[in-house]
């Protein structure tokens, strides 16, 4: 009997942000701005959206990621912030009670449960991202496609859309840019995490793992592509060294 093929995790969106808030995945909404104008410079691929740390302008997704209706998802997005030891929202549904939202505080990459819940892995003001998954019991952390903590998850009621550089009760905006978001209506495996993060901000990752056409090597590949490429450099190196042995003997 042939094996049933494994259904694609369903993409709610991918927002490249060059110099809109088009979704890149093609059905679902685009993402309003309801503050002041968001800025966009240059990103880690084509443009980023720049927030100032103040408040006034963020951007939203009319997606609905609260816990006690949809409580798998994922979400994640390139960062580059400003000031990594202050406490930077960036994703977040929150409506004051401690709800879903990704974040620095304190040096340190981490979520909310009940309060703050710090990673073991420094925040950085270089390109980085960070993604996170829901399941209704836990929730994790990835930095870089790696997964950095798993704590448990709070499926409570919140906010029915997501803010992008800010807390969604308006607290703790970012000071930095973002890049390339994306949103998942189901829980991301640790291999899916990290083919995202290879594809870069671009978005192949994110559309290979949506099977929407997307084309970049799984990370067990990108292991064996460098091995590989170590042992053919070992024995070019061994081969040259024979070949200037046999000269010098003749």
């Amino acid at each position: 009997m042939a094996a049933l093929a494994q259904a694609s995790p369903v993409l709610q969106g991918l927002y490249l942000l060059d110099g809109n808030g088009a979704n890149a995945a093609g059905a679902g909404p685009a993402l309003t701005a309801p503050g002041a104008a968001v800025s966009f410079v240059t990103g880690l691929s084509g443009q980023a959206a720049s927030f100032d740390g103040s408040g006034r302008s963020w951007l939203r997704a009319n997606i609905n990621s609260s816990g006690n209706t949809n409580p798998s998802f994922s979400w994640g997005a390139w960062v580059k912030l400003a000031d990594p030891n202050a406490w930077n929202i960036f994703l977040s549904n929150d409506n004051g009670g401690w709800d879903r939202f990704t974040q620095a505080n304190g040096g340190r990459w981490s979520v909310s449960h009940n309060g703050v819940v710090r990673s073991g892995t420094a925040s950085s003001d270089e390109w980085t991202l960070i993604s996170q998954t829901f399941d209704g019991i836990n929730q994790s952390l990835y930095v870089n496609g790696v997964l950095a903590m798993t704590v448990a998850d709070s499926p409570n009621a919140s906010q029915n859309f997501i803010d992008i550089g800010r807390n969604a009760n308006g607290a703790y905006p970012l000071r930095g840019l973002m890049d390339s978001v994306f949103f998942f209506d189901d829980t991301l495996s640790a291999q899916q995490m990290a083919t995202i993060n290879a594809g870069g901000a671009k978005g192949s990752g994110v559309l290979a793992v949506a099977g929407l056409g997307g084309t970049v090597p799984e990370p067990s590949s990108l292991m064996l592509v460098g091995i590989a490429g170590l042992l053919l450099l070992r024995s070019q190196a061994q081969r040259g060294r024979r070949l200037q042995e046999a000269s010098t003997a003749s």
